[in-house]
């Protein structure tokens, strides 16, 4: 159930890869063509929602973006408790390789940048795509092996908590800690109802957003609520799977058993059961499973497309200097040299010395590329760079710059790499 569920997972960040890809190039294109100026005004231009008056960006960023991050605590919560994460000798090897991948960017990034200006946005570089970086693998088709792209999901999942972590500490502003403290305590309630078997969907999202909202007058970003109210769904269903088989077994039987053999449609009773079966199935599936199955191709699929089409466009006549200088080449080298060095060399150690083991059916020319694609930084880095700098300064628009080449960079050198050296299908 556990792989049928990852595949399903795997192709939908397969396909949100493609429609990254494209509204990239689509904002690209836009910003540096004669529809600029209508581009910029877009996502200057204001919305209201309830009693709150801001730009479509803010509501791209710091609302929709939440609903991002909150599929991303999902998918860090199931895979801590039954997936990859979920025991120390399956965890080994890609919390090891995405703290190589993360600690060598930043000092590359931070050694680079020491005493010069955009200094701040030494975070970019430490986070991979997983969409992005899926999406290539995926272009391979079945010469990846599976164990592969679930080693570089896992790694990147645990890049997403260690940027998640940045983010709340370094890149929020000053805390008022009442709003904190209150949206502390609604997280706390929603977390005992929870363990205390309340599964109400409708609750978890009418507090959510109150949470949300006491987040961003708090001055913590809102994508921290996004994550932290992820981890209080519980996993545990009202009705466990052995419990569920034998009331599905009794209805359909008995359904089976008064179906006519001219029938045309079902009569009341029947439906009757048909309503029981319904309610079991919602009954048998937990929260924090709802939420991900329904949300997830959501987000991958429009999301962070939107998310990409409003902060990829950067007209390039505007930027200041070339990308081979300042911080657009310091994203460059931590993107590129710091994952490659980071997530295979740390790989490489930890196998060495026995804590950790390769992937099955990989090897460590196959690893290689996997780290080239760990280089796509992508949605995660666009994020960081949005919190760091300024809005239209020339800071941001070079650290874009730097995110695009390096992320293109690197898709197209890992592709091209794996290409070369996975096995031909036969």
């Amino acid at each position: 159930m556990i792989t049928r569920t990852l595949q399903k997972l795997l192709k939908s960040e397969a396909t949100g890869g493609i429609l990254l890809i494209l509204a990239a190039v689509a904002a690209m294109t836009l910003a540096n063509s004669p529809l600029r100026e209508w581009y910029d005004h877009l996502w200057h231009s204001k919305f209201t929602i309830g009693n709150m008056t801001e730009s479509l960006h803010f509501w791209v960023n710091d609302a929709l973006m939440v609903i991002f991050f909150f599929v991303v605590g999902l998918e860090i919560k199931r895979e801590l408790l039954v997936g990859e994460l979920s025991s120390v000798r399956q965890a080994m090897l890609p919390v090891v390789a995405a703290f190589g991948g993360m600690i060598l960017p930043i000092a590359i990034f931070s050694t680079l940048n020491a005493g010069q200006p955009g200094s701040e946005g030494w975070g970019i570089p430490m986070a991979t795509d997983i969409a992005f970086a899926i999406g290539i693998l995926s272009l391979l088709g079945k010469r990846a092996p599976l164990s592969l792209k679930v080693f570089l999901t896992a790694f990147a999942i645990v890049d997403d908590m260690g940027a998640v972590i940045v983010i709340a500490v370094f890149y929020s502003e000053q805390i008022g800690w009442a709003a904190l403290g209150s949206g502390g305590a609604l997280l706390i309630l929603l977390y005992f109802l929870g363990q205390k078997g309340v599964h109400n969907k409708l609750l978890f999202i009418t507090i959510g957003v109150v949470i949300w909202y006491l987040f961003l007058k708090s001055g913590v970003h809102t994508t921290i609520a996004g994550v932290l109210l992820a981890l209080t769904l519980p996993l545990k269903a009202k009705l466990q799977a052995p419990a569920f088989a034998k009331k599905i077994e009794g209805e359909v039987n008995e359904l089976k058993n008064s179906i006519g053999e001219k029938q045309a449609a079902w009569n009341h009773h029947q439906l009757e059961m048909i309503d029981k079966v319904k309610k079991y199935a919602n009954q048998v599936t937990n929260p924090l499973q709802w939420f991900e199955n329904n949300l997830h191709r959501f987000t991958m699929l429009v999301i962070m497309p939107i998310f990409a089409f409003a902060n990829a466009g950067v007209y390039v006549g505007g930027v200041e200097g070339s990308i081979f200088e300042g911080v657009s080449f310091s994203i460059i080298a931590g993107l590129i040299l710091g994952k490659l060095v980071g997530v295979f060399g740390s790989s490489w150690l930890s196998v060495k010395f026995k804590i950790a083991s390769l992937p099955s059916h990989s090897r460590w020319t196959d690893m290689v590329g996997i780290a080239l694609l760990g280089a796509v930084g992508f949605t995660m880095s666009l994020f960081i760079a949005n919190l760091s700098f300024e809005a239209g300064s020339a800071l941001l628009d070079q650290a874009k710059m730097g995110i695009l080449a390096a992320s293109g960079t690197a898709a197209i050198i890992g592709l091209g790499y794996l290409a070369i050296v996975l096995p031909k299908n036969k």
